[in-house]
């Protein structure tokens, strides 16, 4: 459209929400393009009228129907479209790491200072922004990961990539929001790694990528 998008607060009114789990901040004459929810009770604003042009994937969709909200049967992460949208900043790039690994955000300082088992894979921090999280990303022949909108743009560019969970202190189903965008995908939902149970790092990983569909 040619048109500058704004970043709206969190707080703010008329605003669209197309990315994250967020649709629990919500409001009077908010849009929906492509956002979900954590988990389902995680809805909590039932009594705001927003509209839902598209959920994240299905189980948002029903968890915004439950609410009485119109959701359309399809749905979709908008994060799908980065590597479209960032194009001319990644075409030229070529694989030059077999494996890189992308903590949650909340993970990522102790996970760098204290696994022992990753010191030949490079870990990529996904605050560093947009441009550089994608280049990165193309710079993996194979990628480990606890954030969804990494897997999500790194499907898209047709690289392998496998969930694990390296943080524990989550306070709520951490895998919910992957099996939301696994329903959009045709694909079952494969459980993720457990980065401080396995016994083998190697074997988990080659076995998940035996057993892991690429969408």
């Amino acid at each position: 459209s040619g048109i500058e998008p704004e970043f709206a607060e969190l707080e703010s009114d008329n605003k669209l929400l197309c990315c994250g789990s967020i649709i629990n901040a919500a409001k009077d004459g908010d849009k929906i393009w492509g956002s979900g929810v954590i988990t389902p009770d995680q809805l909590t604003n039932h009594n705001a009228k927003y509209v839902c042009h598209m959920a994240r994937g299905k189980l948002s969709r029903d968890a915004i129907r439950s609410v009485g909200i119109h959701a359309p049967d399809f749905a979709g992460d908008p994060a799908v479209l980065m590597p479209f949208i960032y194009s001319h900043y990644i075409e030229q790039i070529t694989p030059d790491f077999y494996m890189g690994v992308f903590p949650h955000v909340c993970s990522y300082e102790e996970f760098i200072k204290h696994d022992q088992r990753i010191k030949n894979i490079p870990i990529f921090d996904v605050t560093a922004g947009i441009k550089e999280v994608i280049q990165k990303i193309k710079r993996c022949k194979i990628i480990l990961t606890e954030s969804l909108h990494v897997m999500i743009v790194a499907e898209a560019l047709g690289i392998p990539t496998l969930m694990v969970q390296m943080w524990t202190g989550h306070k709520y189903d951490f895998a919910w929001k992957f099996k939301d965008y696994y329903s959009t995908t045709g694909r079952e939902f494969i459980k993720p790694i457990l980065w401080n149970e396995t016994k083998s790092l190697e074997t988990d990983i080659e076995n998940a990528l035996e057993e892991e569909p690429q969408p």
